[in-house]
């Protein structure tokens, strides 16, 4: 008896092992770049809208503190003052535990005649949140005089 070999014909349609496996390889690394890319524009969205957060969050304490007057009641009231931004979370080791934290410095203007001494106060508001790129930092200042 004699074995008969079956010999393919190269004009029948149809794909071998190999280019199946080459082609899934293929199309999984396509896959994995498009899931980097959805993971990667997900949290550059988060961290948008936390820093949309932290500017309003900033925003609001300035307009508060622009309400009060003169520069004596604004240092008196905000100088140290901590306050919380709905929507963030503060870095780990933050001993407060609070994002929001109001700083002013005070310097005296000399007097040039006709004008008097003026007070000047750097206020300036920093928001720390651990968000999801990880510690993020903003600050936002002015600076408030007073002839």
């Amino acid at each position: 008896m004699r074995a008969v070999i079956l010999k393919r014909d190269r004009s029948e349609g149809g794909f071998s092992l190999v280019e199946l496996m080459i082609a899934a390889a293929v199309l999984a690394i396509g896959v994995m770049g498009l899931m980097a890319s959805i993971t990667y524009c997900i949290r550059a969205d988060m961290a948008s809208d936390e820093s949309t957060l932290a500017l309003n969050g900033a925003r609001t304490m300035m307009e508060e503190i622009q309400s009060n007057g003169s520069p004596t009641s604004i240092q008196a009231i905000y100088s140290g003052f901590d306050f919380a931004v709905g929507g963030l979370g503060a870095q780990a080791g933050d001993p407060d535990g609070i994002v929001g934290e109001v700083t002013i410095t005070s310097s005296t203007i000399a007097p040039t005649p006709p004008a008097p001494a003026a007070t000047m106060l750097d206020v300036r508001v920093t928001i720390q949140w651990n968000g999801s790129l990880g510690d993020r930092i903003f600050v936002y200042s002015m600076q408030v005089s007073q002839h």
